[in-house]
């Protein structure tokens, strides 16, 4: 059934109801919650004394029945995002098929206005490079430091244990200690590369970090759920001067 059933102190769980023989019983999720004889719910005023009759137990509707009785009672025309407008053609067919009458008219009407916030617009696609650009760092420091001196001769080890590394899978796959002991000369020498310059990977890290704030930064910025009022009257003038005229949205 299109209810919610509810308990004081409880969580909801949906209403079933199941008939059996000459009795009806009422299930909250799958707890049994009551039953009756069914010659006892032939009219609303018995049934509500049923209901009556269950004490701590609370009938809140779906969000189909919900929008159904608004849509019939409580307003001229019921406005819905684009997911609601979805599902509330099922509605339209329960207000013909149940009522016999032409369903009144509903909207689909969607728009997005951000709050003019500070910060930079950072994207997930930048936190995925700036963490890319990080493993690449501890991963291939050759890469990302200039390469000479002493960190020329740890690059050039670091190289062999590689070379080394691919001969083995390629000659002698099933070799496990001799490939994981090439893989650990390829992270060792990796990690004395970068103990050689702090400095870069202490800006790596550093930048990092800020790319990952300022993405925090600009979730909530970017957020379409915030409060109308906090907009500029003027922006929200505009949007509403964009709309279509209100037959536009039938569905």
């Amino acid at each position: 059934m299109a209810a919610w059933v509810l308990a004081a102190g409880g969580t909801r769980r949906r209403l079933y109801v199941e008939r059996v023989a000459d009795t009806v019983r009422l299930f909250a999720g799958t707890r049994e919650i009551g039953g009756w004889r069914a010659d006892r719910l032939d009219c609303w005023g018995r049934v509500q004394e049923c209901l009556r009759g269950l004490g701590e137990y609370r009938f809140r509707p779906r969000a189909l029945t919900l929008t159904l009785w608004a849509r019939l009672c409580l307003c001229d025309l019921f406005l819905h995002g684009i997911g609601g407008a979805k599902y509330d053609r099922i509605t339209d067919r329960l207000i013909e098929c149940y009522f016999g009458i032409r369903p009144p008219a509903m909207a689909c009407v969607s728009a997005t206005l951000l709050l003019d916030l500070p910060g930079r617009w950072v994207t997930d696609e930048t936190v995925r490079e700036v963490e890319t650009r990080l493993r690449s760092l501890r991963c291939n420091p050759q890469r990302h430091l200039r390469c000479d001196g002493e960190l020329a001769e740890l690059a050039a080890v670091r190289a062999a244990a590689v070379d080394e590394s691919r001969r083995l899978r390629a000659e002698s796959r099933f070799n496990r200690p001799a490939r994981r002991g090439a893989f650990e000369t390829i992270r060792e020498v990796s990690g004395r590369m970068l103990d050689r310059r702090p400095d870069v990977a202490s800006a790596y890290r550093l930048d990092a970090e800020r790319i990952r704030r300022e993405f925090r930064t600009a979730r909530i910025a970017r957020r379409r759920d915030y409060f109308f009022a906090l907009f500029r009257r003027a922006d929200l003038a505009d949007l509403v001067g964009q709309l279509p005229p209100a037959e536009a949205f039938g569905v």
